[in-house]
């Protein structure tokens, strides 16, 4: 009688759980959609500041190294910029950079956005480094995907 409801209610509710373990394994982005934002972002955060330093971004004779770092599964956009670079322009004007190319994406443009950011980190990178033609160039400019 009695017990035997209890067992019935355990194997209901087992049932449920693995029912949605595995709605949620098999559902491409709904576990992303269950993570808070908050918690999206530091992972993101720090999977770019290890792009950084795995890149070798911070090896620049004049620590002039920039990182423009786009998660489309956090929906995340970061520049990590080495010290030399960032206090000549500090965080304002990244941050000005980000906010741009946010609001491309959400315009739906793209590859403007890139286009435009990658331009700005570049400008600003040359007003305070002016280009060498003697020197080689110390980084990849090449997209990498992970």
């Amino acid at each position: 009688g009695v017990s035997l409801r209890w067992v019935h209610l355990y194997q209901l509710q087992l049932l449920i759980f693995i029912v949605l373990a595995v709605l949620l394994l098999s559902v491409p982005g709904l576990h992303l959609a269950l993570i808070p934002r908050r918690v999206k972002h530091a992972r993101a955060s720090r999977l770019a500041k290890a792009q950084f330093y795995g890149q070798g971004v911070q090896v620049t004779a004049h620590h002039s190294g920039v990182l423009f770092f786009v998660s489309l599964a956090e929906h995340y956009v970061e520049i990590v910029a080495d010290q030399g670079i960032h206090e000549k322009l500090g965080e304002a004007h990244w941050q000005a950079i980000i906010d741009k190319f946010v609001a491309h994406v959400r315009r739906g443009q793209i590859v403007d956005g890139f286009v435009d950011a990658i331009g700005a980190c570049g400008a600003a990178m040359a007003e305070h480094y002016p280009p060498d033609p003697s020197a080689t160039n110390e980084l990849s400019d090449g997209l990498i995907e992970l």
